[in-house]
């Protein structure tokens, strides 16, 4: 027989691996919630029996649209909005954890416009998204990944900070696409 002090700390380690499996279970950390985009849940948590009891929790007002599925992971949802902010959420009560913005190119147009007063667009611009989130977040190893206008960010999923950006050539049909005189310095 172990000693007590030995069985209670192998409880509290399995209870531990317990709770994270079914933390884990929960998480929606990308689009399509698995590699396999599987758009699927654990089948007791939703079903025919629940799906017509189920109310809004919470909700968090942007000041624009929302076209991106959220990421959810570790309690935390993740999501962009058409208003230039990055959102990180609390899951349990929708309390706002912080919100990045991201940058504003006034050589695209985004529509509505984050950066007024800027250059008049080239024409094969006009109809991009600028500085917009339309893209679901991935979250990988405290990391999140997204994109908005043509940026890619890596933000620090703790507290929102920048790991790091990389510009994306923003017209891939140029020539030059690396040269593109369109794409921020």
């Amino acid at each position: 027989m172990l000693p007590l002090s030995r069985r209670v700390v192998i409880m509290l380690a399995v209870g531990w691996l317990l709770r994270a499996s079914a933390t884990a279970a929960l998480d929606w950390p990308m689009y399509g919630r698995d590699l396999k985009h599987s758009f699927t849940n654990a089948d007791s948590l939703i079903n025919a029996g629940n799906v017509a009891l189920m109310l809004p929790a919470w909700d968090f007002p942007t000041t624009d649209a929302v076209s991106a599925s959220p990421t959810v992971v570790d309690g935390r949802v993740y999501v962009g909005a058409w208003d230039g902010f990055f959102y990180a959420l609390d899951s349990a009560s929708g309390a706002l954890v912080w919100s990045f913005q991201v940058d504003c190119d006034s050589n695209i147009t985004p529509i509505p416009a984050q950066c007024p007063g800027g250059p008049t667009p080239p024409q094969d611009r006009v109809e991009t998204d600028g500085g917009l989130i339309t893209s679901s977040a991935a979250v990988v190893n405290g990391k999140v990944y997204f994109g908005a206008g043509k940026t890619v960010y890596c933000l620090n999923a703790a507290d929102g900070s920048l790991v790091w950006k990389k510009v994306i050539c923003g017209n891939p049909e140029a020539l030059n696409c690396e040269n593109d005189p369109n794409d921020p310095n």
